[in-house]
């Protein structure tokens, strides 16, 4: 069949030169269009005239564009070709005679075989003239003998640097003592050497633009030269760069270089610019995945050299700005490393991980990196954390489908598997991280010598400083560290063939865990009102307000990280954040979706059996997503609705999630402050599992108690000890309760002393915990360890003063006088010492009602009628409280004990307790003497 010509109808623009037809069923017509006067054809809509002439317009402009681009390449190839014809004669000239001059290439003598190469404004201005040529063009107008000319060339510079050994001159001048001075041929060669590398390193940064732009990639002899490029790179920063910034101020090279009076100075600043300009140019060769394995390797080394590096040196002269910035571009790159090339990802770990372990102490005190908000953590956590989130999607690819607003059922299930594998991606590389640490924790009988005490202690500093970056906006990654070291250290407690290092050091991690979880509850609990805080997991049975919420504190989160993204301060955390997010509002889709198929709609036999699968994938990954309520509505067969409106919210989170993903940084608003974006991120820390896993942890926990090892029941007390701090309560649960009674009568001595300071700490200020706990407590004062008993007595002190129950009193000053014939002297002074300060002191407690009654008390009227009210009660409750004594036990043997208590605290060595013992007691006397008169008088009334 003939296919129609179409010819487009358009107004005669004034001065227009195009053709005036236009036949687009030939490929290779020109534009070609019919331009027909508007007032001649009345049947030409006007407003599609207005939108034709808007097309030309953009056709015209676009054009013009290209037009002027193709113009500079032109240019700026021709330029090139003019530079190249002029090198190469200078090139054949200096071959044919040592003795001629020249502006374009520079004498290197005594280094290598290669008597000259390229000057450093020489290879500038190629790099100036390649960087606008296209690709294309430039194939075209040079030949490839000339280009490949030009490659050898770039490949003699690389090779005089790697001649000129920039290392073995910084390690020689090293050696030298200080105040012994360098010999001048010695300076001359280091000075020719730096110089040299400056000048490689000016090379590689231009053969790096040039594979990454596509020119040159035709000449066989160029992926060789990429890879001397990066080789070059790292044995310039690890053995060069990285070592003479790291030497001992004192020695006589470090005075020579960094003393800005010397040329060597000017020389060192040029190498750093040169290795600035090589960093920043690789990632664009990462991105476009050209590097083989063999070229990643050097990378990886060559940016981490720079990691650690001391900058002691630079703030006394070199700029240190300028080594920061290669600092930055190289954790860049190995970001984009460790992004890109997902095979690799295991490797570069166990490197990173096994270079931190062997740097110096003192270096890894000093690289203490400051985020936003003021807190202070390491830089070893920074750099793990951002690769770590650098393993997560770009924003962009993991909201594309969100902005076609509601889709089906399998479309949602595509991007629920999305997500899902975004996040998933992220937990195997801190699931191997943690794994890995956690595996050299341990003595391994295979070796000899390990360095598992280096090792411990940096997983311990690691997950130290992800406990402080939890809820911090930038670092979701935290969070899941933080979640999976946990999980880890659950299996170490229940697995009976465990190290017992490796146990104690579970039960201090699961400690620090749950008791930062109690913490910030405690902090959520106390801002209760706040609509940001209150959040809840979506499901179908969620409300619409609760959606909407959800919806407000997500995307603001959002917006404040997509307003930093371009600072590099956000890296990852958008992608996880929305990986986690969209992964449970589409699951709730998906759920709503199967419900109203339920109700009476369609659905394929494939598309059930999908959507009962991610309902049980999801209800495995997150237990408490759907709540027990929801649960038992599906267990007897009745459905969740979810209704349009909530349908239409979720969809427009997800919406909302994209559209700020695909936002210009340019043209975000950054109206959300950081304290604003910290309580969001707050906020939704609250609905990750880490934050709902507080039980499993106490039961953990809990069970240890009853571990066959001392040091780990000893260690659980602890560590329950720790979380009862922020969440006293959990002392009251009945499984908490039976295991620290069984502790308390341990078979060791330490366990019990550790359950009795866990109580001691909280249940003097918890009458209800007192009531709980007193019968176990008290018995233990005749326990058989005396640091026991004397713990148990600080107690008993304690409880007494904040007790009001008659009972509970007597029955605490009967076991403390009881203490007063211990066997052990220790024993018996500080029971002598808690009765007197609970029974005989006055100073706190006697108020005379006027100075007339203050003289009284050395008369020998009645003491106790001087007293004000108040203190005539509590002198009434200790006559009860010593009566109640004598009188609960009866026995010759506690009244003599009573007796001498009396004679101890009346002629006691020190003056000032003695006078307070002797008044109480004529208090108490007279009391009881007040007491009986007043009984007497009642009977004689009665």
């Amino acid at each position: 069949m003939p296919v129609e010509s179409k010819t487009e109808i358009r107004p005669q623009r004034k001065g227009s030169k195009r053709p005036m037809a236009e036949d687009d069923t030939l490929p290779t017509s020109k534009a070609k269009r019919t331009c027909i006067d508007p007032q001649d054809i009345n049947s030409v809509d006007a407003e599609l005239v207005s939108k034709l002439n808007n097309l030309e317009d953009t056709v015209d402009a676009k054009d013009t564009a290209q037009t002027d681009v193709s113009v500079d390449s032109l240019l700026q190839i021709e330029a090139l070709e003019d530079l190249l014809t002029e090198i190469f004669a200078e090139e054949d000239v200096l071959v044919d005679s040592s003795d001629s001059k020249s502006n374009l290439f520079r004498r290197i003598p005594n280094i290598g075989v290669i008597p000259f190469v390229l000057c450093n404004h020489t290879v500038r201005r190629i790099r100036s003239l390649l960087e606008p040529c296209a690709a294309l063009l430039l194939s075209e107008h040079i030949s490839n003998e000339r280009m490949s000319r030009l490659v050898g060339l770039l490949a003699s510079v690389i090779q005089s640097a790697k001649d000129a050994s920039l290392a073995d001159m910084v390690k020689d001048g090293a050696a030298v003592d200080r105040g012994v001075n360098l010999a001048a041929a010695y300076c001359e060669r280091l000075d020719l050497a730096i110089l040299v590398s400056s000048l490689g390193l000016e090379v590689a940064a231009l053969v790096f633009d040039m594979v990454a732009s596509g020119k040159a990639l035709h000449i066989w002899s160029m992926g060789d030269l990429l890879h001397d490029a990066i080789a070059f790179l790292k044995v310039c920063l690890l053995d060069g760069i990285v070592p003479l910034l790291d030497m001992d101020a004192e020695c006589e090279l470090a005075q020579v270089i960094f003393n800005t009076d010397q040329p060597l100075h000017n020389r060192l600043r040029t190498l750093l610019e040169s290795a600035l300009a090589a960093t920043n140019s690789v990632p664009a060769i990462t991105a476009q995945h050209a590097l083989c394995e063999e070229d990643i390797v050097p990378l990886v080394y060559a940016s981490m050299s720079v990691m650690f590096c001391s900058t002691t040196l630079l703030s006394n002269g070199v700029d240190s700005n300028l080594f920061e910035s290669i600092r930055r571009s190289s954790q860049a790159l190995l970001r984009s490393v460790f992004e890109l090339h997902a095979d690799q990802r295991t490797w570069i770990l166990e490197e990173i991980l096994a270079s931190l372990v062997k740097l110096p102490a003192q270096k890894r005190a000093q690289s203490v990196h400051r985020v936003a908000g003021g807190k202070s953590v390491q830089f070893t956590t920074v750099l793990l954390l951002q690769l770590l989130q650098a393993t997560a999607q770009s924003p962009e690819d993991l909201t594309a489908g969100f902005e076609s607003g509601a889709l089906s059922a399998k479309e949602y299930r595509i991007l629920l598997q999305k997500h899902k594998k975004a996040v998933s991606m992220v937990s195997s590389s801190v699931d191997f991280a943690i794994r890995y640490l956690i595996g050299r924790c341990t003595k391994r009988e295979s070796k000899t010598t390990t360095n598992e005490a280096e090792y411990r202690a940096l997983l311990e500093l690691f997950i130290d400083n992800c406990i402080v970056l939890l809820g911090h906006p930038q670092w979701p990654a935290a969070e899941l560290v933080v979640r999976i070291y946990s999980l880890h250290m659950l299996d170490i407690l229940d697995e009976e063939k465990s190290d017992i290092s490796l146990k104690n050091m579970a039960l201090e991690s699961a400690a620090q865990i749950a008791s930062h979880i109690a913490q910030s509850r405690q902090f959520r609990d106390s801002r209760v009102g706040n609509n940001t805080l209150d959040l809840e997991l979506i499901s179908p049975n969620s409300s619409l307000e609760s959606i909407c919420r959800f919806r407000a504190t997500t995307t603001t989160l959002l917006e404040y990280l997509q307003s930093k993204a371009a600072s590099g301060e956000s890296t990852g955390a958008i992608p996880l954040y929305v990986g986690n997010w969209a992964s449970s509002l589409i699951a709730t889709l998906l759920k709503g979706i199967r419900s109203d198929t339920l109700d009476g709609g369609k659905m394929d036999d494939s598309d059930t059996e999908s959507a009962s699968s991610d309902d049980e994938h999801s209800s495995s990954e997150d237990d408490s997503q759907t709540s027990d309520c929801e649960a038992s509505k599906q267990h007897k067969g009745m459905r969740c609705a979810l209704d349009a409106p909530k349908r239409n919210a979720i969809v427009e989170c997800l919406q909302a999630y994209a559209g700020i993903a695909h936002r210009s940084t340019k043209t975000m608003s950054t109206n959300c402050s950081f304290t604003s974006a910290t309580e969001a991120a707050k906020a939704t820390l609250s609905l990750q599992p880490l934050y709902r896993s507080f039980d499993i942890i106490l039961s953990r926990v809990t069970l240890a108690l009853g571990a066959s090892q001392v040091s780990l029941r000893s260690k659980a007390l602890r560590a329950l000890n720790q979380i009862a701090q922020y969440r006293p309560e959990v002392l009251y649960q009945g499984s908490v309760k039976y295991a620290i009674n069984h502790r308390l009568q341990d078979s060791s001595p330490q366990v019990r002393e550790a359950a009795i300071d866990l109580l001691g700490k909280h249940i003097a200020h918890n009458p209800e915990l007192t009531d709980q706990y007193y019968e176990f407590i008290s018995v233990r004062v005749l326990d058989k360890g005396s640091s026991v008993r004397r713990r148990v007595m600080r107690i008993l002190a304690d409880i007494y003063i904040s007790s009001d129950s008659m009972e509970q009193l007597i029955d605490i000053g009967v076991r403390l006088l009881q203490r007063t014939a211990d066997d052990e002297r220790t024993i018996r002074e500080l029971a002598f010492k808690t009765l007197q300060e609970l029974w005989f002191s006055y100073d706190k407690h006697v108020e005379a009602e006027s100075d007339e009654d203050a003289v009284a008390i050395e008369t020998p009227r009645n003491v106790f009628n001087t007293l004000s009210p108040e203190a005539q009660k509590d002198m009434l409750k200790r006559v009860h409280v010593m009566t109640g004594v004598v009188d609960t036990v009866r026995s010759h043997e506690l009244v003599d004990l009573m007796t001498g208590l009396f004679e101890h605290v009346s002629t006691g060595p020190l003056k000032s307790e003695t006078e307070e013992a002797q008044f109480v007691i004529r208090c108490v006397i007279d009391a009881l003497f007040e007491h009986l008169i007043r009984a007497e008088e009642s009977d004689v009334k009665l």
